[in-house]
Formats: C-alpha cells, sequence, structure tokens
C-alpha cells in the first residue's frame, strides 16, 4: 500500500505511475527519459541524470536536468526559481531531502 502525502490527493490522475511518481529520492535506475534520480514534492518533480548509472554504487555526480510535473511535461524554470539559483530554490523546495542526500552543489561548465 502506497501512502501518499497530503500535496498529492490534488493532484491529477496518472494512467501510468512508476516509482519516479512514489518515491521522494528515487534511485538509480533511469527510466526512459534518461532521469536516474528524481526529487517529488508539491506537484513538481527535480530530475538528474548521472554517468555510470548502472554499477553497483550510487554516482559522486548527478546532473540536475530541471522540474516535470507529474506528466513528465517540463516546467518553467524562471517560474520556479525566479531569481534564485537553482541550489537555492531546490533547498527551499526539498528541505528534508537535499541535506540528506547532497554534500556540495557545484555550477558545470
Amino acid at each position: 500500500m502506497i501512502r501518499w502525502p497530503g500535496w498529492a490527493r490534488n493532484q491529477p490522475r496518472q494512467a501510468l505511475v512508476s516509482r519516479m511518481n512514489v518515491m521522494p529520492l528515487s534511485t538509480r535506475w533511469p527510466d526512459t527519459s534518461g532521469i536516474g534520480a528524481c526529487l517529488v514534492a508539491d506537484g513538481k518533480k527535480a530530475g538528474f541524470k548521472a554517468t555510470n548509472l548502472w554499477l553497483d554504487r550510487n554516482p559522486e555526480t548527478l546532473f540536475f536536468m530541471g522540474w516535470t510535473n507529474f506528466g513528465d511535461q517540463l516546467l518553467d524554470p524562471l517560474k520556479i526559481r525566479r531569481t534564485r539559483r537553482c541550489r537555492d530554490t531546490l533547498q527551499d523546495q526539498y528541505p528534508h531531502t537535499i541535506d540528506r542526500h547532497f554534500y556540495r552543489f557545484q555550477v558545470a561548465e
């Protein structure tokens, strides 16, 4: 049985639900989009990619790819973060998850 958080009650019904919709932080097994880790909260998913996802351990580096809704439609990052940095926005939106799973952020070239 899945116990959904309160914010999930008013979300649209989904024809197909995967672990990416259920887990607050799903792990290194990518779905068809190539996203290997996903933070889920308040109707948004923050997707991350990494190299060597099929190893026996979690990758040291994840690349933030952007936000989607539960239908995997891209959301406008400027509407979500406004003038804030992505790092600050992610920490605000996922306060219980970010510090538990990430210890450093840096901008990739």
